[in-house]
């Protein structure tokens, strides 16, 4: 619950959904290189029918829309994946592996 509480302090936007979900942003970073990614918010979700609690971080191009999301956490438990869609990086780690030793 301490996600959500904290989600709820800093949030810089609060989006309640139709159907009883609230999602809370926190405020937009600066990307540090330059390229389609303008800027990232982490995101809290809070589904209020079935009490579950997630987040990811929303990665935004220079139009403002969303352009990449990368899952961090559901309902406590820290999730470890990739991107989607996938990173540069992640592809090349995908296609070496799919590869083998050489």
């Amino acid at each position: 619950m301490s996600a959500l509480q904290k989600a709820q302090k800093i949030a810089a936007k609060i989006e309640e959904l139709p159907d009883g979900r609230i999602r809370y942003y926190a405020g937009e970073r600066l990307a540090t290189k330059p390229g389609p990614t303008k800027s990232s918010s982490y995101v809290t979700e809070h589904n209020t029918n079935t009490g579950q609690i997630r987040s990811w971080i929303e990665n935004y191009n220079h139009d403002g829309s969303v352009n990449r999301v990368h899952p961090k956490m559901l309902d406590g438990q820290d999730l470890i994946g990739q991107h989607y869609p996938p990173t540069k990086s992640e592809l090349e780690l995908l296609s070496k592996k799919i590869e083998g030793p050489k």
